[in-house]
């Protein structure tokens, strides 16, 4: 072999030797993900309740308000219900959101004065990864109830939004005149668990508009942030039905893992 074939045959041994470097470091890369691995919606579901946990959801009649009497007349009430009635709730919709924007839009009920760009910067800064939710609904769509599994980046990011979702909670949910009362209330038996409640006021004024009734209850476990909210007509169910959905759930999941 003369000097000139040495040469090039040494040459490509190099170029050969650095390609195996490189992919050998690729595939390094690959296999770790390139980093931390985002969650996937589909990875959630198994944190949700299921349509039998709703079996003894229970409903009572609306309280009766003082209005003027075209008021009344106007108004759209549901059908009364016994005190404590059970209420049949089906399992209406499955979400999954997969980026902070359909999580914000669709997951979040804001007050109307709240911007939904400042929500959903809010949500994204605290390092949304995924999301899933579920639609529970009377028949007639008097009583609505949402649950939600949220996963963060960290456990500071679950809580950071457990503390904002309160606090858009106990905003008045409507632009001008509001016939709403919003407040929080404790709730037992969920460590870290944050409820709110909105509830019409008991003495509708001349020109008012009917308000509604809406309980929430959320709540941390690690890396993740759990829903369960719930509305409808002014009276048609109270926060125990609520609550007790918010223990089953945290029962459930307090089982799976919280990163």
């Amino acid at each position: 072999m003369t000097a000139a074939a040495a040469a090039r045959s040494v040459a490509l041994s190099v170029r050969v030797l650095r390609l195996a470097i490189l992919f050998a470091a690729l595939a390094a890369v690959a296999g770790c993900g390139g980093g931390a691995k985002r969650a996937e919606p589909a990875t959630l579901k198994n944190r949700l309740l299921t349509q039998s946990d709703f079996a003894s959801f229970t409903c009572q009649g609306p309280p009766v308000l003082t209005i003027a009497p075209r008021t009344v007349r106007q108004a759209r009430r549901p059908p009364t219900l016994p005190h404590g009635a059970p209420c049949r709730l089906s399992l209406k919709r499955t979400l999954s959101w997969a980026n902070p924007v359909d999580f914000t839009v669709q997951g979040v009920p804001l007050p109307e004065t709240y911007l939904p760009s400042k929500a959903i910067d809010f949500i994204k800064k605290a390092g949304f990864e995924a999301a899933v939710g579920q639609q529970f609904a009377s028949k007639d769509r008097s009583v609505n109830v949402q649950v939600e599994a949220i996963k963060f980046k960290s456990k500071q990011g679950a809580r950071d939004v457990l503390g904002w979702l309160q606090a858009r909670n106990l905003e008045l949910p409507c632009y001008g005149s509001c016939t709403e009362i919003p407040s929080s209330f404790s709730v037992s038996g969920i460590p870290g668990a944050k409820g709110a409640k909105q509830l019409p006021q008991p003495n509708l004024p001349p020109g008012g508009e009917q308000g509604f009734t809406a309980y929430g209850v959320e709540f941390p476990i690690g890396n993740f942030l759990y829903v369960v909210e719930a509305s409808g007509a002014p009276g048609a169910f109270t926060a125990k039905p609520i609550v007790d959905r918010a223990q089953t759930l945290y029962k459930h999941v307090s089982q799976l893992s919280s990163k």
